[in-house]
């Protein structure tokens, strides 16, 4: 189930250079960004994709194989899941902090151009700080809750002795 959830959410992330392009198209229409700076964020944004989508779907790949591979009560189902908790930590961490960077300079394009240096422009970049924070701290525990579980719970002693009888 979460193997599949993860093909689809990195398939529907596609989208996500036509739905964050046509907002900073807004943004430079109405005089908020400017053009050049936008031009540049997108086109990092798009390498960001182009990174992150394969990614992510080979993780769904590997954790829906290992959970089949679980249900069917194969031991190669929980070597699986061990190796796609590693991989799901160690590129997920990274992809955390690539995305964070990215809305962070997202933000201060949407905030810059005619609105910067006013109070409402350090007040809207000010709340999106906290909530941006508040947000990578949640997504990197969201991110390693399913591993941190699965390395647990296959390195205890009785579901090793279990797993050696399949």
């Amino acid at each position: 189930m979460f193997g599949i959830l993860g093909i689809f959410g990195a398939l529907t992330a596609l989208a996500n250079p036509f739905l964050i392009g046509t907002q900073m198209e807004n943004a430079v229409q109405q005089g908020i960004s400017d053009r050049e700076a936008v031009d540049a964020y997108m086109a990092e944004f798009r390498d960001f994709q182009w990174f992150f989508v394969p990614i992510g779907f080979i993780l769904g790949v590997i954790l829906t194989l290992g959970g089949a591979l679980l249900l069917k009560r194969k031991p190669s189902g929980p070597l699986l899941l061990k190796v796609w908790s590693a991989l799901k930590v160690s590129a997920g961490g990274y992809l955390l902090f690539k995305s964070a960077a990215l809305s962070r300079n997202q933000l201060d394009i949407l905030v810059g151009g005619n609105a910067a240096g006013t109070s409402q422009a350090e007040m809207i970049s000010k709340v999106a700080s906290i909530v941006s924070k508040a947000l990578a701290v949640f997504q990197g525990a969201w991110l390693i809750a399913l591993p941190l579980f699965l390395l647990i719970w296959f390195s205890r002693a009785k579901i090793k002795e279990a797993v050696a009888t399949w």
